[in-house]
């Protein structure tokens, strides 16, 4: 069972969706990659029933040209980026670190 403050290793490149945060009544996001190796800390403790949960890069500030394309992330109403990972592809795909 995944937990927050978990940390995980990708083992195989893992398709994501990379949501992005505003400072307005607005919420968006692409689907995307997290390549093989990078590691991912889970943001909350998924709920019963839950088939995915939000997830937070190590290499946030690397990663985020990776995930948010410029215009978003030049916009002053733009806030920053999390993951959500499906939770079959975590148990699939990863291996716990620490």
């Amino acid at each position: 069972m995944v937990r927050k403050g978990e940390r995980y290793r990708t083992k195989a490149p893992l398709e994501v969706s990379a949501m992005t945060a505003w400072a307005a009544p607005y919420t968006g996001g692409e689907d995307g990659v997290l390549p093989a190796g990078e590691e991912f800390v889970v943001s909350n403790d998924p709920p019963d029933g839950a088939t995915a949960v939000y997830c937070d890069p190590v290499r946030y500030d690397e990663l985020h040209a990776h995930f948010v394309p410029a215009k978003d992330r030049r916009n002053k109403r733009y806030s920053g980026y999390y993951l959500c990972i499906d939770l079959g592809l975590i148990a699939e795909r990863c291996e716990r670190v620490g």
